[in-house]
């Protein structure tokens, strides 16, 4: 108890207001708000305000802290993050970083242990900040950068957490017959003679032999023969499922589903490799696809990935060799289920869910015969429990240990798997109903478990059960109090094999008050009906506290003497292992990718806004429109713009599109944004980078006119009208390559932009024009009225149109050809011919070639 207040008062000191700064030069900071997706709001997007000075990435305590459900306080001198109210998930506790420093104070169940941070907490007058990384490890949760955003898992209760839940709640989980039941010691002598009574007469009536001998043994007043009855009775029923348990084993899988699930950020990643899925639902060639998308994570998330649990769930289904282990060689009908699911997501979230049910019975079956027999073998002289009690325990514990498959629910899933699947390839589903759960798990108060321990039994033999159950919880109380109270007097004891034994005796001490208080529960059977009706909200109330028990009696079995997967939380080794591994330049590097994929995905949003506008309100406002997206390849749009996109080989209405791709042309990390044209083929028109704070093109202006060609040697080749030049990309900038470069230049080494790395954001519709059969006479008549009003080549007063012929041209259409003749200079007699013209009937549009000069060709139409 004084230690619990201690912790009250440790909170209630750090209360206090704030006064001192402690900062560097504000221009040393950078201050960023990145998009994150929370685990408890999948498909939501959230802010986080983020600071980076010297390479090093913080995150704002208090908007982070409160936002992961903690409380904070910003003292004079530090930042307390902590939790003292109950919760279902943030765990109780607190964690301190001290400004200007990397000191920074975490509780372990009820000790203040000192973490070193990978660089100082700072304070400024725009608030505090942590380290991001560091923190969130040691708040109990984790990040993954996937896909542009920021992934954060919310804090969840470790097992050293659940040693402070039990610590707290302690009166509650133990069961007691006066404090649960309201039974004074005379009613519990009573009902006690009297149920022993009768299960000794019922044993004689049915020749059970445990019941003569302990007939006889009565006038000895020894029980050992009991002892070792209901000795067996716990062990069998410690070392195997409640329903309860299972329910929420079945919970849990579900949870870590949640991970693949289609609404969120990291489930739509995976969902957008679909395409590389193989049709023929072979397993190796699905983890092919898994291991691309983790190959893609562990590029941003080096130091962090390997905590995070959605990652460790992907990992599940990547590696073959931990498949076939965990799912005792039920891959290939683990196959046949996995081909019946449609989408990746659907595969994958079915091949985990198996990994993970098969994982969790092995657990089931290995910690708990281990975690009774460490029990066994730690009680001391002031046991409760009679050494028949002990050795019976011991003795059935050995057995099962030996002869686990014929009760463990891994071997019921490895025997039915074909049958379960042919269900449904949701296992929980089918898992959680109430055949199999009849199956699997035993429930005293109905009387159903495949132990058959219900079968037959009456109230009376329940209460010795339970009362039974009472020395034993008194007993593992004991032993579990005693050795977790001796490993956190001492800092250097909290290790994960020390904090793996405190586990297992902590999982015996709550399965013990499980079992106690189920078997009382199921005593009650034998009350009258009236009785039964007026002790309902009693009984919801006890099964309501088993419950919450079996939650965290599904967690201990998990733990480990590794600490891998963070079982005990972020221990002092993992830190120190995290400050070993630490690279600044890991996520800052990513989050500069998230700059300049934000950036560019702001500067593709403006085109597609542009775009999108109509052809007579942007031709109509063109100083406006200009004003606004100055930035953008202003002639580039207006030719989007145009109503019809003539082309000259197919003469007539193409469609066009503008597309984006992004190549790291330089490859220094940060790719390149390539804006290009898409008619019958794809021209690039523009090249741009990012500068750390906005997206600039790198010849620094754009021409509609050029067009350029990008070499993986990092050579640009720009097309002009006057010819063309190399540059390399250096920054931001391109550098122009003297001449003698162009020799370099090899066919092989040109990019392939022709592929899929390009995504169309607009595109415009061909004019569906009709056909206007136009009559010879008619076209002849405008071509008079639109040359009498001049060209650039002559004034129109000595041009005459020559009368032409109709003819059926290539594209179908009838076409009008003539000549357009005009005077010679120094002889007002002659002619000439200066333009050949043809006239497509079918709407008006006109080729006009000047053979006189220089082939020049014109379009215009002469229905406008």
């Amino acid at each position: 108890m004084k230690k619990f207040i201690g912790i009250i008062l440790c909170i209630i000191i750090l209360i206090s207001d704030s006064t001192n700064f402690y900062s560097a030069e504000m221009s040393d900071y950078l201050y960023k708000t990145l998009e994150v997706e929370y685990s408890d709001s999948l498909g939501s997007i959230d802010t986080l305000e983020i600071m980076t000075k010297d390479g090093n990435v913080y995150a704002n305590a208090e908007s982070l802290g409160k936002r992961l459900g903690y409380k904070v306080n910003i003292s004079d001198k530090y930042v307390s993050i902590y939790n003292d109210e109950e919760s279902e998930n943030v765990p109780y506790g607190i964690t301190t970083f001290y400004y200007g420093e990397t000191t920074i104070k975490h509780m372990l169940f009820n000790k203040m242990i000192d973490y070193e941070g990978a660089f100082d907490t700072i304070k400024n007058e725009k608030g505090v900040w942590i380290p991001l990384e560091q923190s969130l490890l040691i708040l109990n949760c984790s990040m993954l950068i996937v896909d542009n955003k920021v992934l954060i898992e919310v804090p969840h209760k470790n097992t050293v957490d659940i040693f402070m839940d039990v610590m707290k709640k302690n009166n509650n989980y133990l069961f007691e017959w006066g404090k649960d039941f309201g039974y004074t010691e005379s009613d519990w002598r009573i009902i006690g003679k009297a149920s022993h009574m009768v299960n000794i007469l019922n044993g004689l009536l049915e020749l059970d032999g445990m019941s003569w001998v302990q007939f006889v043994q009565l006038f000895a007043m020894r029980s050992d023969a009991y002892d070792e009855k209901y000795g067996e009775a716990l062990a069998r029923l410690f070392c195997t499922y409640s329903d309860d348990e299972f329910n929420r084993e079945i919970k849990n899988v579900k949870n870590a589903m949640g991970h693949f699930d289609g609404s969120g950020t990291f489930g739509k990643t995976l969902e957008a490799l679909e395409k590389s899925t193989p049709d023929d639902d072979e397993i190796g060639k699905l983890q092919e696809t898994c291991q691309t998308f983790k190959d893609n994570l562990d590029g941003t998330n080096d130091s962090v990935a390997k905590y995070n649990q959605s990652y460790q769930e992907l990992e599940k289904a990547v590696n073959e060799a931990t498949m076939f282990e965990n799912t005792a060689g039920k891959i290939i009908d683990i196959q046949k289920g996995v081909a019946n699911v449609v989408g990746i997501v659907n595969k994958v979230s079915a091949i985990v869910e198996a990994i993970n049910y098969m994982e969790e019975f092995k657990n089931q079956d290995d910690y708990t015969v281990n975690a009774l027999l460490y029990f066994t073998s730690n009680t001391n002289s002031s046991s409760m429990m009679s050494n028949t009690m002990k050795s019976s325990i011991n003795s059935y514990g050995n057995s099962l240990k030996t002869d686990i498959l014929t009760y463990s629910a891994m071997e019921y899933l490895k025997n039915n798997y074909d049958n379960l699947t042919m269900q449904a390839m949701n296992l929980s589903e089918v898992l959680g109903s109430e055949a199999s759960l009849e199956l699997i798990a035993w429930n005293l108060a109905k009387s159903v478990n495949i132990l058959n321990i219900g079968d037959k039994i009456d109230a009376a033999d329940q209460f010795e059960l339970a009362t039974y159950g009472t020395v034993f919880q008194a007993d593992a109380f004991s032993c579990y109090q005693r050795q977790r109270n001796d490993l956190f007097n001492e800092s250097d004891k909290i290790t994960a094999e020390n904090l793996y034994s405190i586990s297992q005796l902590c999982y015996i001490y709550l399965k013990s008050c499980y079992i106690t208080r189920e078997a009382a529960i199921a005593s009650l059977k034998g009350k009258t009906s009236e009785t039964q009706e007026k002790i309902k909200p009693l009984i919801e109330y006890q099964n309501s506290i088993n419950d919450e028990i079996a939650g965290y009696l599904i967690d201990l079995k998990n733990a480990d003497e590794s600490n891998d997967n963070l079982c005990y939380g972020f221990l002092p080794v993992n830190n120190q292992e995290y400050l070993e591994n630490y690279n600044a330049d890991n996520l800052k590097k990513a989050i500069s990718s998230m700059d300049y994929k934000q950036a560019y995905k702001d500067f593709i949003s403006e085109y597609e806004e542009a775009a999108s506008i109509s052809e007579e309100e942007w031709f109509n406002n063109q100083d406006e429109y200009r004003n606004k997206y100055g930035n953008l390849n202003f002639d580039l749009l207006n030719e989007y713009h145009k109503g019809e996109h003539y082309d000259e080989m197919l003469d007539g209405d193409v469609q066009e599109v503008l597309l984006y791709a992004e190549y790291d042309i330089d490859g220094n990390g940060i790719s390149e944004l390539i804006i290009a044209l898409g008619v019958t083929e794809i021209s690039i028109c523009d090249i741009y980078s990012f500068d750390g704070e906005k997206v600039v093109n790198v010849f620094g202006n754009s021409n509609f006119e050029n067009r350029y060609s990008i070499n993986t040697n990092n050579v640009i080749e720009q097309y002009r009208a006057d010819g063309y030049s190399l540059y390399r990309l250096s920054g931001i900038e391109c550098v122009e390559l003297p001449e003698s470069e162009k020799n370099r230049i090899q066919i092989d080494d040109q990019w392939d932009y022709t592929g899929d790395e390009w995504t169309i954001f607009a595109e415009d519709v061909p004019a569906e024009v009709e056909n206007l059969n136009l009559t010879e006479e008619f076209i002849y008549e405008k071509l008079v009225e639109y040359y009498s009003k001049g060209t650039e080549d002559d004034s129109g007063e000595d041009m005459i149109v020559m009368e032409g012929d109709m003819y059926e041209a290539d594209d179908g259409n009838m076409h009008y050809f003539t000549m357009i003749r005009c005077g010679v200079p120094g002889n007002d007699e002659a002619t000439q011919v200066l333009y050949e013209v043809d006239v497509n009937a079918a709407n008006g549009r006109v080729r006009q070639t000047r053979v006189l000069t220089d082939n020049k060709l014109t379009i215009f139409n002469i229905m406008d």
